[in-house]
């Protein structure tokens, strides 16, 4: 028994690169995953009924439901990059990403450009008035956090904009998640050729 391992992040083959052979290890490896898919699932439901909800209620509640996402999953981002070392300007970039949303509201994509170029350039003063160690590589990072997670979930907002919106943004995001979940349980079922051993133990070409 290795303690933190079989909580359903991290597996016993995760960090030995092999398989356990204490069967009673396994199956409490297995019961803890299951409890785990438990958990996702209604995590899942409760999300989805947010999502529909605000999606019912008006394009400016789904905007606000994604604006919320987006500065989560920005901030998950910077905390997950200062782990390997980095050290990103978080509220800038969490202020950038607010803002490309809002330009994408009120003027569309190109409006969203503008402000990830006014993000581009608040890094670059922030670096040069508060001197910090390799301010290149801290300051990319920073931008990417806004370009790769905030403009494109910005083009999601002319959807909940347009005419029968609903039931286009909820076709999309239906489609979507019934591919990952098929995608997900079939690999479970099938899954026998692994895609990236090393990097994603669980994920195979089935």
């Amino acid at each position: 028994s290795m303690p933190g391992l079989g909580t359903g992040v991290v597996g016993f083959e995760d960090v030995t690169g092999a398989e356990a052979d204490d069967v009673e290890l396994i199956d409490r490896v297995d019961r803890v995953r299951r409890s785990d898919l438990a958990l996702r699932v209604g995590t899942a439901l409760l999300l989805i009924g947010a999502f529909i909800g605000a999606l019912a209620a008006g394009p400016i509640w789904i905007t606000l439901f994604l604006a919320a996402i987006v500065i989560g999953a920005q901030g998950e981002f910077y905390a997950a990059v200062r782990e390997v070392g980095f050290s990103p300007i978080a509220i800038v970039g969490l202020v950038g990403g607010a803002t490309v949303l809002a330009g994408a509201w009120t003027g569309g994509p190109f409006a969203a450009a503008g402000f990830l170029g006014a993000t581009v350039v608040a890094t670059a003063l922030w670096y040069a008035i508060v001197p910090r160690r390799y301010p290149l590589s801290n300051a990319g990072i920073t931008i990417f956090g806004v370009a790769w997670v905030a403009v494109p979930m910005s083009f999601a907002i002319p959807l909940f904009r347009a005419p029968r919106a609903f039931q286009i943004v909820l076709a999309l995001v239906l489609i979507t998640a019934g591919t990952d979940v098929a995608a997900y349980f079939f690999g479970r079922s099938f899954g026998r050729s692994r895609m990236a051993p090393v990097l994603s133990p669980n994920k195979t070409w089935e």
